[in-house]
């Protein structure tokens, strides 16, 4: 089929640069590799380092629009609103999860700790009547995700053939598009990436296309990945409109342990991907938006079970890339986002039959369980604390009765500020300051404007504030604007704060809106203090040091961080590997020094990893002595820019670089392992990885040696009650 259309601009996640338009691109990540780069190109590049991300090569404009500037922000949960509750009867700031979706649509969805609600419209809405029954909530929701649809392929959800869905998609997306440009639509998920499902999909599009014309558009594809049977009237079931397909299912008398393999849980996202790119939507972010163990531990799903299966599905999900299937503007992750089910559904009880496993709390007590604080150690490793607020524009408007006339003396001038935060946590009560000339060199305060209680952490979501002023004489006025907020010590860039434009008045109005380049006045919390041009000693509101180019050190192999204040470490190995690490200011709760070295004789390579360069082991100090098993509160961020991979403890060899990862060395286990590393950003072009881990160890780049067989399950089976739900979200059901 013809490509469908271009999704949203969206900036790559990544700080490793985007390619120069005329640099030669390498050719495909798996290669048979040498040593191309020399040791004195790689210096000049690190030379241009100014944060521990992986650096720009030239000028480039940095990312205006990130993805997910922070692990945290992909992981979600699954609200069930069964027995009249919602999200905010738990205690959800526990948990760290930077989303979540519970089957409906709201007006105001609430947004605990900074997390973005998904919008569900289902498939009951009339489509005859959009206007009247979702254009106000549309209109209050600018810049919103919408899904369309829960499991259209499942009868009990959102039942529908493949024609009725294709239609009910072009209907409202039409709809969403016209009423809100910024809106992101999300085709509903199907339950699992299953051969008669993706046919299911397959019929949809072609129903699009001869219904409509062209190819189904979106921006977000989303999919289920549970594990169940369908030839029944239990699990997944055959899809509407498919019984003649029916041998294509899953048979109902599967292996119990195929609900929580999770080689297939993963086989399945590639799979999904590969239908992504096979009808062109290899371009689109996949949002896996609801999976976990439903079956009880009376069925061999007991906690142990299901806390690993998560876990594991969470490693995977975060960290797994591939420069063949995943998503170019993310790494080539293979998925973007993750919804665990669920937050709070009933548990299983074996007294009347019904419930489900998986819950992080319980429904009717609202207490965390033990699989919810599993689910919270593992986030809160995963936060990258800073915002990022951007004063996005300054427009101004003339008095809405006289448009296009002369501003003169007294005519009230309204000046509109609109703001974004392309941070990783929420900005609260955030406010613009209006003033008249530099605020650091003396400028009058005019006033201030709130803006939003919480700037969220998601740059497709804008916020404006309205200004009126009255010019008091004729001239050509300045006019500066800057903001505020109550965490500005978690500010990562303080250059975007503020704009200014030049308004004349008596003659016809003349509007410039420019970025505010001079000096950067520091945040405060109070609305009417002079900001000054000098940083406090006492805080330190950037993730890590802003640094001009002259002013890089080469190494820097020792740093004092203290709470407030960040800190960096620049380290080149003996093969010219370039290790930047940054701390962040909230990362300590006493000072601390933080140092990194090279480490001889790698132990416990043997066979099972290719080492790719040297070996940088990281620890932290107090009074001279090393902590051990120290974890800092927020973890550091880990750029490592790397030559030409060839396995240093072997000859050439065909590597994958989707496959090279920074390992650490566990003493205890005498294993290189990867738990507690998450991948942030990967550029194959640009030799650069980019990851964030809280604890120390050694470290090292390492491709895995071939694998041995998969495990096979066991071939236990049984026959067992299905959840089955309506358009108002899961229900518990006993139908056989």
């Amino acid at each position: 089929m013809n490509p469908p259309i271009a999704p949203r601009s969206v900036a790559p996640l990544s700080p490793c640069p985007p390619a120069n338009e005329f640099q030669q691109r390498k050719s495909p990540t798996r290669f048979t590799v040498r040593r191309l780069i020399l040791l004195a190109v790689l210096m000049a590049l690190f030379m241009l380092v100014t944060t521990a991300a992986c650096p720009p090569y030239g000028n480039e404009t940095p990312a205006t629009c990130p993805l997910y500037p922070s692990p945290h922000l992909r992981m979600g949960f699954n609200v069930a609103r069964e027995g009249g509750v919602s999200i905010d009867d738990y205690d959800v700031a526990q948990l760290h999860a930077g989303w979540y979706l519970d089957y409906n649509r709201q007006y105001t969805p609430s947004h605990p700790a900074g997390m973005i609600y998904h919008q569900m419209l289902r498939t009951s809405l009339d489509t005859t009547k959009l206007a009247e029954t979702i254009g106000t909530l549309v209109d209050a929701n600018p810049g919103a995700i919408w899904v369309l649809g829960n499991e259209p392929d499942r009868y009990g959800q959102d039942e529908m053939t493949p024609a009725e869905y294709a239609t009910f998609y072009h209907k409202v997306y039409t709809f969403l598009k016209e009423r809100d440009p910024t809106s992101r639509v999300a085709v509903g998920a199907i339950v699992q990436a299953t051969p008669i499902r993706l046919r299911y999909l397959d019929m949809v599009l072609a129903e699009y296309q001869s219904r409509f014309g062209a190819p189904l558009p979106t921006d977000i594809w989303t999919l289920h990945n549970f594990l169940l049977p369908e030839q029944c009237s239990w699990g997944a079931h055959v899809p509407p409109g498919l019984e003649a397909y029916a041998s294509e299912g899953i048979p109902c008398l599967s292996p119990l342990s195929e609900h929580g393999n999770i080689t297939i849980f993963q086989e399945r996202i590639v799979t999904f991907r590969q239908w992504m790119r096979a009808n062109g939507y290899r371009n689109y972010p996949l949002i896996v938006s609801e999976y976990g163990i439903l079956l009880t531990p009376f069925h061999g799903f007991s906690y142990p079970v299901v806390r690993d299966y998560m876990t594991a599905s969470f490693d995977f999900m975060l960290n797994t890339t591939d420069s063949e299937l995943g998503y170019p503007l993310d790494s080539n992750r293979l998925v973007q986002q993750f919804a665990w089910f669920s937050l709070n559904y009933y548990a299983y009880s074996p007294t009347i039959g019904q419930g489900l496993n998986g819950n992080l709390f319980d429904h009717d007590s609202k207490v965390l369980l033990d699989l919810g604080q599993d689910y919270a150690n593992y986030a809160a490793k995963r936060v990258v604390r800073f915002t990022d607020l951007q004063l996005a524009s300054l427009t101004v408007a003339s008095p809405p009765d006289d448009w296009g006339a002369p501003i003169t003396v007294d005519d009230p001038i309204t000046i509109t500020g609109s703001i974004r935060n392309l941070g990783a946590v929420a900005a609260t009560n955030v406010t613009i300051r209006f003033w008249l000339g530099p605020p650091d060199q003396g400028g009058e305060l005019l006033g201030t404007v709130p803006v939003a209680p919480q700037a969220l952490p998601d740059c497709g979501y804008q916020y404006a504030g309205d200004f009126v002023w009255s010019p008091p004489a004729g001239g050509s006025y300045t006019i500066y604007a800057d903001l505020q907020s109550d965490n500005p010590e978690w500010e990562r860039n303080l250059a975007n704060n503020q704009q200014k434009l030049t308004i004349a008045v008596v003659e016809a109005a003349t509007v410039t809106p420019t970025p505010l380049v001079t000096a950067t006045p520091t945040p405060t919390h109070g609305g009417n203090q002079q900001p000054t041009a000098t940083q406090a000693a006492t805080s330190t509101p950037t993730l890590i040091p802003t640094l001009t180019p002259n002013s890089i050190p080469v190494e820097q192999h020792a740093v004092l961080v203290a709470p407030g204040q960040a800190g960096q470490l620049r380290f080149t190995t003996q093969d010219g590997q370039q290790v930047v690490v940054a701390i962040a200011a909230d990362a300590v709760d006493e000072a601390t020094t933080i140092e990194i070295a090279a480490q001889q004789n790698p132990p416990g390579l043997q066979n099972t990893f290719h080492l790719i360069d040297g070996v940088f082991a990281i620890t932290a100090k107090r009074n001279g002595a090393t902590l051990e098993n120290f974890v800092l509160k927020s973890p550091m961020v880990i750029a490592v820019h790397y030559a030409e991979p060839v396995p240093r403890n072997g000859d050439e060899a065909e590597v994958d670089e989707d496959d090279i990862t920074l390992y650490y060395y566990d003493e205890k286990r005498m294993a290189w392992r990867q738990d507690g590393i998450t991948l942030l950003t990967r550029d194959s072009d640009r030799n650069c990885l980019e990851v964030i881990v809280a604890h120390f160890a050694a470290f090292a780049l390492l491709v895995p040696a071939p694998h041995g067989a998969t495990p096979t399950p066991d071939a236990a089976s049984v026959y067992l009650p299905m959840i089955l739900g309506t358009d108002q979200g899961p229900i518990r059901s006993n139908q056989q």
